[in-house]
């Protein structure tokens, strides 16, 4: 089972079923990390985006709010970081082949799509994307995702920025997961 899908699903005997019920049991094993997750959502986030698949992003009151379908479950190492993005959420997350997103790792996704492929626009958003989040979305998230596990990879972390009016006030480390059976909630903060 992928990331999205629904989250009830009816067994052989017509019982129903969470989607945590189906993961493998290889995502119980790894390295343990906590982590923090921002959301709107009152209830498990996780739990949403396992049935949709998709995230929604908020750019405050001048851009307003927009859907958009993002690939990868979004934590970071620092509680105050989620909070830019809601109630702050406690996870502890199995990881056991994380890759650091570098401009490197990058480039060799760019040159996997190719310069003059018919994906050419695709290959200029990784070339000359400039937030690291923007390699999860739409079409390219899902590209880029596929690619990092056919290379053995479950998650990816990379250094971000909070830009707090106009200047870089925190820093954090964020960590994608690709699969959500990785993730066990620990409940709101």
């Amino acid at each position: 089972m992928g990331i999205t899908g629904t989250s009830r699903e009816e067994n052989e005997e017509g019982t129903k079923m969470s989607w945590r019920d189906n993961c493998h049991p290889d995502t119980k094993r790894g390295r343990k990390i906590t982590r923090y997750h921002g959301s709107r959502e009152l209830k498990e986030p996780i739990d949403k985006f396992k049935r949709k698949g998709k995230s929604y992003v908020s750019f405050g009151p001048l851009l307003g709010d927009f859907e958009v379908k993002r690939h990868g479950i979004f934590f970071t190492n620092k509680e105050s970081f989620a909070k830019q993005f809601g109630i702050v959420h406690k996870y502890e997350i199995r990881v056991k082949n994380t890759i650091i997103l570098t401009d490197y790792i990058k480039d060799k996704f760019a040159d996997s799509i190719g310069a003059w492929s018919k994906d050419r626009e695709m290959w200029i958003r990784v070339k000359y994307g400039r937030k690291n989040w923007g390699m999860f979305d739409g079409e390219l998230g899902e590209r880029f995702i596929k690619w990092l596990i056919e290379k053995g990879y479950d998650s990816v972390e990379f250094e971000e920025y909070a830009d707090i009016e106009g200047k870089r006030e925190m820093s954090a480390i964020t960590t994608v997961v690709f699969d959500p059976c990785r993730i066990n909630p620990k409940g709101s903060i």
